[in-house]
């Protein structure tokens, strides 16, 4: 049977991994669960069924609202788990419920066989639990389906480890007789059977039943309540067999929209958890979600709260939008400069590649993501003659990680499952916290993404060198396509689970309880990371897919590891202990950490906010939660041993609400995170104030509402940004390049205004004038509507700016002869001097406030001979950004728009100290002459 929508198999892999292909030793044989056919192409190691595929396959896993199991023999147990609970954990306990088998298989008269793993995708697995029975385990649904699979009838058997009380023949409405049974056990629960012919249960003993000579469907279902039944009777016939999540971060940024595949007839039952009855009335906000219907009264219990029922067989999810930022979104007060300053050149001095002494994947990125916060605050903070020592630091450091020089450790790729192991984790699979079976990519590859993103931010030429190195670490765990000419090497979001929408960082271990994850942040870190390498090569695709996977990371955070007393997520005695969870499972929410007792709290605060980074305000956006989990943890920090190093997370959060407390702690510390610096705890606590302390709402997501825009200003701008549009948008070929410049001036303009903005805000102005862009895969598909203001307040979350440059060269090509930008819609070739003016003029029609009199069209044009089309942009960037840096940190939210002075000549002339040609005219030959054989007009 096929299975729609499911990952499948290509051929195979062409050429070679960037990091060195090496043989583990300490990962496990696929084969011995999947089928063939899927062995071809990478492998999911970190998924919700992961357990069915390691060891003996024999472990449960936790398919909402089930947990499932499959012992072998051709049998299948199905457990509605019950919770036990108390001040330290909640944890769903199996239980064989209900068996169902292959009476064949079972009895070892047919070809029996451990269960094989015929076909999988996001929202189900697909199980053979024997040759001639199949189970279609789909998460969310309330029946557990399974077919018959042989040419002909076959005998099934049902147990349980409980007796069946009442075994009764039901009728269904419209259904024909023997087509439903109820099945009542001595432990209280009741079970409903439907199927899609006639079967007849013969109770061979109080705990077996049989069904001789059955083909067909059958599913079960739990009964939790008898006013339920009627529901479960009326969609019995319309069953899913798999199902797919679309991430779409071009056209639909920060949404998640599920299909499944389904047979039978009638509509589609499933059940929602509560992050997505959240995300699914946000969607309805928008008019999507038309077709679906929520039933409140139908519930099903989950370790993840309350599932309700949903019909319809798509659903649109929509998260708010985040859009990532380099920067804190309010800027350092103006009494906190010299402080965060004289912090930062000390550490800065500090700075040593050989004090670096770890070979620790995860250590040694923590290290480097340390250094590259300090090159972003003294950014932020306008202490520019620190950052050329930075940036050799992080060259040094860096760059043996990546060119596979490094001394004792280093990446490698293991082609068994497909992805990224270290060379300690190929021998021993507790090294690197597991990395080499898997665990933790995210965590560790997430740091080093940081680093990178600033140093190819900070040295171009660096960046285009590594680029290759630095998508790889990104594909090993944000590969979305299954498509194998796209993402061959690497399976699709390895770590990012699209039915909880969060992360498992648990990888190729059996563990009952099933996947886990421990720091949600660094999670958020990883994407967040992520997208800022996509906004440092250009890459909008890279930049809005981190942005959405960060934003639903933290919502997943803030609505099961933040637990709040009373909320009714988890029991009393659970919720009124804890204010974080330590560990998250499957199947059990812990409050010890893998490091470290229940008891050491200020240990659970900080591994749920670490590394602290401009998003952590959105991880932490409910003030009075913030204080309630501080006041939480203060208490601990009076035990003997407690590190500094922990103290000065709960310190950065008490910040959100009393920052003048909290500096005076930060100040008396004398010991910090290797992770984590005293420039950047100050420049966190000074870039906190009124506004970020303001009133927070007490429930999940709750978002502090940020500085808008005047409405004289932002009509100037928007002006500024039709007229850009109407001057260049709607032409192809040189013309169109004038717009370079337009769009290059308007959004670095807008950084005065719209860094802690979103979107919306400009909604109110009306609907922005758009275009329509191309794909940046060069396969043709259409993007969202652009706008030039979108571009810079959420580039994340906004198509390619580059849709009227005409160039339709191959993505991949084009990022192997210039990485300064990932799109291939950048212009091509060197422009000549007859194209470089215009660009570097523009057309007559912008604000006479953009440029002096005195600017030298001409000689600029002579000047920047060998310059692409896309390095005049990033020229243009970089001069236009000069008059807003002199404001300074303190000003640039406060002063109006016709208070900054125009661009000068000089402002070009240092730009070009920066913004260097990218390629010798001899690459740009090769690119053209690739183009006019394979590329398009």
């Amino acid at each position: 049977m096929p299975h729609h929508g499911s990952h499948r198999p290509g051929a195979g892999v062409q050429g070679d991994p960037v990091f060195p292909r090496a043989t583990s030793t300490v990962v496990p044989d696929p084969s011995r669960f999947f089928a063939p056919g899927l062995l071809a192409a990478p492998l999911p190691t970190n998924a919700f069924f992961q357990n069915f595929v390691l060891k003996d396959g024999d472990m449960p896993e936790y398919i909402h609202p089930y947990s499932i199991r499959s012992p072998g023999g051709g049998a299948l147990d199905v457990c509605y788990p019950s919770r036990s609970h108390s001040p330290s954990s909640v944890t769903q306990t199996f239980v064989a419920d209900l068996t169902v088998s292959d009476a064949a298989a079972a009895a070892g008269t047919g070809s029996a066989q451990r269960h094989v793993v015929s076909a999988f995708d996001d929202l189900s697995v697909t199980l053979d639990v024997s040759q001639s029975l199949r189970a279609h385990l789909v998460r969310g649904c309330p029946y557990v389906t399974i077919t018959t699979n042989a040419t002909g009838p076959i005998d099934i058997s049902f147990a349980s480890v409980h007796a069946f009380v009442e075994l009764s023949s039901c009728q269904c409405h419209h259904g024909s007789s023997g087509t439903k049974w109820r099945l009542r056990m001595d432990s209280g629960q009741t079970f409903l059977l439907y199927a899609s012919a006639p079967i007849r249960l013969v109770q061979a003993t109080p705990t077996q039943l049989s069904a001789p000579a059955f083909a067909g469907a059958i599913r079960v279902a739990y009964l939790p309540d008898a006013s339920m039944e009627p529901v479960l009777d009326r969609y019995r016939r319309c069953f899913p067999t798999a199902g797919h999540a679309t991430m779409n971060p071009n056209d639909r940024p920060f949404c998640v929209d599920y299909a499944w595949h389904k047979e039978g007839h009638g509509e589609l039952l499933m059940l929602a958890h509560p992050l997505h009855l959240r995300l699914l009335a946000l969607a309805a906000d928008d008019d999507e979600n038309r077709a679906v219907r929520v039933l409140d009264g139908f519930r099903y219990r989950s370790i993840d709260g309350d599932m309700v029922g949903v019909i319809g067989c798509s659903w649109a999810l929509r998260a708010d939008p985040v859009p990532p930022t380099w920067h804190s979104t309010r800027g350092v007060r103006a009494d906190g400069v010299a402080e965060v300053v004289a912090a930062l050149r000390a550490d800065v001095g500090a700075l040593a590649p050989a004090a670096v002494t770890t070979t620790s994947s995860y250590f040694y990125g923590k290290a480097v993501a340390r250094a590259a916060r300090l090159a972003v605050i003294a950014e932020e903070v306008g202490c520019a003659d620190v950052v050329p020592a930075v940036r050799e630091f992080l060259a040094a450091t860096v760059t043996p990680w990546l060119d596979c020089s490094f001394q004792g450790n280093g990446f490698l790729y293991d082609a068994t499952w497909g992805g990224l192991v270290t060379m300690q984790g190929l021998t021993d699979s507790g090294a690197d916290f597991g990395f080499g079976i898997y665990n933790d990519h995210h965590y560790h590859l997430g740091y080093f993404l940081y680093a990178i993103a600033v140093l190819a931010r900070l040295d171009p030429s660096w960046g285009r060198q590594y680029a290759p190195q630095a998508y790889a670490m990104v594909a090993d765990f944000m590969t979305v396509s299954c498509d194998k000419s796209g993402g061959s090497f690497f399976t699709r979001l390895r770590m990012f689970d699209l039915w909880t929408l969060h992360s498992w960082a648990g990888g190729l271990a059996a563990i009952p309880d099933g996947r886990n994850q421990e720091s949600t942040s660094e999670a958020v870190n990883a994407y967040y990371s992520a997208a800022l390498v996509g906004l440092t090569y250009g890459d909008a695709r890279l930049a809005s897919l981190g942005a959405t996977l960060a934003a639903l990371e933290m919502l997943a955070a803030q609505t099961w590891w933040h637990v709040r007393d009373g909320e009714g997520m988890y029991e009393e005695d659970f919720s009124g202990s804890n204010r974080v969870i330590g560990v998250l499972w499957a199947n059990k929410r812990d409050s010890a950490l893998w490091f470290a007792p229940s008891e050491w709290k200020e240990c659970r605060l900080g591994i749920q906010l670490l590394p602290l980074l401009p998003i952590s305000e959105a991880l932490f956006p409910d003030v009075v939660f913030v204080r309630d989990l501080v006041e939480w943890t203060l208490p601990a920090l009076a035990r003997d041993g407690v590190g500094e190093w922990w103290k000065g997370f709960v310190y950065a959060l008490q910040g959100l609400y009393d920052t003048e407390a909290a500096l005076a702690k930060i100040r008396a510390l004398t010991v910090h995170d290797n992770g984590n610096s005293l420039t950047n705890l100050l420049w966190w606590l000074h870039s906190r104030g009124p506004a970020a302390a303001s009133s927070g709402t007490g429930t999940p997501g709750a978002t502090n509402k940020p500085q808008e825009l005047d409405d004289a200003v932002l009509g100037r701008l928007l002006a500024y940004e039709r007229r850009a549009v109407a001057h260049g948008g709607a032409n192809r070929g040189g013309g169109s390049k004038q717009r370079i410049f337009q769009v290059s001036w308007t959004t670095s303009f807008c950084t005065l205004y719209t860094l802690s903005l979103k979107p919306q805000i400009f909604q109110r102005h009306g609907q922005l004038p758009t275009n329509q862009c191309h794909s940046c895969d060069g396969g043709g598909s259409p993007y969202a509507p652009c706008s030039v203001m979108d571009t810079f307040v959420a580039r994340a979350v906004v198509p390619c700016p580059h849709q009227a440059y005409g160039c339709r060269a191959s993505g991949a090509y084009y990022q192997a002869v210039d990485h300064r930008s990932a799109c291939p819609h950048a212009p091509c070739g060197p422009q000549i001097y007859s194209e470089r003016r215009p660009i570097l003029a523009m057309e007559p029609g912008l604000p006479e406030v953009l440029l002096e009199l005195d600017y030298d069209f001409e000689r600029l044009a002579v000047e920047t001979e060998g310059y692409s089309g896309s390095d005049l942009r990033a020229l243009c960037d970089e001069a236009a950004m000069m008059p807003i840096r002199e404001l300074g940190p303190q000003n640039i939210l406060t002063i109006k728009a016709n208070q900054l002075r125009p661009l000068r000549y000089e402002d070009f002339k240092n730009a070009m100290a920066v913004i260097r040609p990218s390629l010798q005219k001899s690459k740009w030959d090769e690119l053209d002459r690739w183009n006019e054989e394979f590329g398009s007009s």
